[in-house]
């Protein structure tokens, strides 16, 4: 008998009942007086959707942006090309990059492009229309297509990076390579290579460019990769040995000082940059927690 009037208490009709009243009072109370409503649905642990204001448009569906090739089609043709006869070793098997910048200050930006060693001869044999290898510098032209202004050659280059080393407003040019690093200061004429050279003859990869001391102007860090010298020449031309990276000496990173006007020295070991382990391939840098001081990631 209690069972019975239990169910009978709880009946469908009573329940739907309470819930039109609870329904009707909420209508209620959100248009009448919403700032009641709204600290009421605070205070409920499961997300209440409030309803968009009339005459608000929904946002239509995300557009997917596209991208087409168009890299013929704009005057680029060039290719990193590091030996004629294929990839025969650890030179041959590491690819370089690219550089954007305004070089001639005409508000276009134009791109350096890493071609690796230069060698022609696979390309002239082929008959293939770019003759010239090595690093090209392409000059944009109302970004419409790019022209090949000049090509560099460095002994397997493999890195390059932008800053305005001499504070002079434009953008100045630095390329890591097998031999070292070269700089090139940007001139209303053009790229003229600057007289600093690297003392010694080690293989840099990347190049990061830092105000490690926050003097204003802008420092170079390059990664050292292995040292080249005669030994090593003869190992790169072994086919056996050229892809054992434990039979070269490895070379540290060089953290140059910028003084300005094209002024560096080397205070790699000032600043404990040094890394003797070598085989450096990229560095980054960074004030990660906000105190004013660059931390590096090797």
């Amino acid at each position: 008998m209690e069972q019975q009037t239990v169910i009978k208490y709880f009946s469908v009709q009573r329940v739907l009942l309470v819930l039109v009243c609870v329904l009707v009072f909420g209508l209620g109370l959100q248009r009448h007086w919403p700032e009641a409503f709204n600290k009421l649905t605070a205070s409920i642990p499961f997300p209440v959707s409030n309803p968009a204001p009339s005459g608000t448009r929904l946002p239509a569906s995300p557009v997917l942006p596209v991208f087409v090739d168009r890299t013929l089609a704009y005057g680029l043709f060039h290719r990193h090309q590091q030996n004629a006869s294929g990839i025969k070793d650890i030179a041959d098997s590491l690819a370089g990059g690219a550089c954007v910048f305004d070089v001639d200050q005409d508000g276009w930006q134009d791109l350096f492009i890493i071609g690796g060693s230069g060698a022609r001869e696979l390309a002239e044999s082929h008959g293939i229309w770019q003759k010239t290898q090595g690093d090209a510098l392409f000059r944009n032209i109302d970004g419409q297509r790019f022209e090949l202004l000049t090509t560099y050659q460095h002994q397997h280059s493999m890195g390059c990076a932008v800053g305005d080393l001499n504070q002079d407003g434009r953008e100045d040019l630095i390329v890591s390579h097998r031999d070292g690093l070269s700089i090139y200061e940007n001139q209303p004429s053009g790229l003229s290579p600057a007289p600093y050279r690297t003392a010694t003859k080690n293989w840099y990869t990347n190049v990061l460019l830092t105000d490690i001391n926050h003097d204003g102007l802008v420092d170079i860090y390059a990664s050292g990769f292995v040292r080249p010298d005669d030994a090593s020449s003869e190992l790169l031309a072994s086919t056996t040995l050229g892809f054992d990276l434990e039979q070269f000496e490895p070379a540290p990173n060089l953290l140059l000082v910028n003084h300005g006007g094209l002024i560096f020295t080397d205070q790699t070991a000032d600043y404990a940059l040094r890394d003797a382990s070598g085989l450096g391939l990229s560095a980054l840098s960074w004030d990660i927690n906000h105190d004013a001081n660059v931390i590096f990631i090797l």
